[in-house]
C-alpha cells in the first residue's frame, strides 16, 4: 500500500504593492506543486510542478502588471503550495510531476489532475495529464488532499486500487 499525502501548506494572494505585482505571502523556493484557482473562469483550476515557486511564478506575476490586469481582475485568483509525502515522508516532486517514496515512482501531478477532474469534478485548464491515471503498484494507493492552509475545504480520502484507473 502507498500512502500520498498532498499538504495544501499555503494560500497565496495576487496583489498591487507599491506599483507592483506581489505574491502574498511570497512563495518559498522549495520543490512543491501547485494550484492555481481562478473563480472567475469556467476551467478554474490549474496543477502544475515547480522545482522552485519563486523562479516559477517571478515572471508570472510580472507578466500580470505588464498586461494590465487590475486588483479587481486578480482578485478571485489564488495559488496553493502543495507539499506532497510518501508514507508520511516528504517527496518532492522531480521537474515531471514525478515523486519517488514507498518504493515507487508516482506522477502525483497526473494523479491530483485526475482527483479534480473525477473526484471533485472540478473542471481544469491542463492540456497533459488529464487521460486516466492507472494504478500499477501491485496494491493500494491512498491519497488525502489535507488542508493545512485553512482553505475551507476540509479533508478528503481517496483509494484507488491495484489494476484500476482514476
Amino acid at each position: 500500500m502507498l500512502k500520498i499525502t498532498y499538504n495544501y501548506e499555503k494560500r497565496h494572494d495576487l496583489v498591487y504593492q507599491g506599483g507592483l505585482v506581489m505574491v502574498k505571502p511570497a512563495l518559498g523556493s522549495g520543490s512543491r506543486l501547485y494550484v492555481i484557482q481562478n473563480d472567475s473562469t469556467d476551467f478554474k483550476i490549474y496543477v502544475g510542478t515547480a522545482l522552485h515557486l519563486d523562479d516559477r511564478f517571478d515572471p508570472r506575476v510580472t507578466a500580470c502588471r505588464e498586461l494590465g490586469f487590475s486588483q479587481i481582475q486578480m482578485d478571485p485568483v489564488w495559488i496553493f503550495a502543495v507539499q506532497v509525502l510518501i508514507d508520511d515522508k516528504p517527496a518532492p516532486p522531480g521537474d515531471k510531476g514525478i515523486s519517488s517514496g514507498g518504493g515507487w515512482d508516482i506522477d502525483v501531478e497526473w494523479l491530483l489532475i485526475r482527483t479534480y477532474l473525477q473526484e471533485l469534478k472540478l473542471s481544469v485548464r491542463n492540456i497533459n495529464k488529464i487521460g486516466p491515471f492507472y494504478n500499477g503498484t501491485g496494491g493500494p494507493i491512498l491519497w488525502d488532499l489535507v488542508d493545512n492552509a485553512a482553505l475551507g475545504f476540509g479533508r478528503h480520502a481517496y483509494k484507488l486500487n491495484s489494476g484500476y484507473y482514476l
